[in-house]
């Protein structure tokens, strides 16, 4: 359970501040067991375990709370599989 906790609190610490997808943060994704694919207007995140189990955040966010909104979509849909 702890584990559960502490990854969804690297993921939030990740995505913080988020306002476009850049090289640094697809390579921590990547560590954290995310295929990235980008598109013209949203990422794809492919969990590696789960490649079906297709996560869409926004290419940009249009606000200062995008990477904490994009964090909150990503730990539910990790959460609601049970991945996390």
């Amino acid at each position: 359970m702890k584990e559960d906790v502490d990854r969804v609190a690297e993921l939030r610490r990740m995505l913080r501040g988020y306002r476009k997808m850049t090289a640094a943060l697809r390579r921590r994704l990547r560590a954290f067991g995310f295929d990235v694919v980008e598109t013209k207007k949203h990422v794809r995140l492919l969990p590696m375990e789960n490649p079906k189990a297709v996560i869409i955040i926004p290419s940009s966010a249009s606000d200062s709370r995008g990477g904490r909104n994009a964090a909150s979509v990503v730990a539910r849909r990790l959460r609601s599989s049970g991945h996390s």
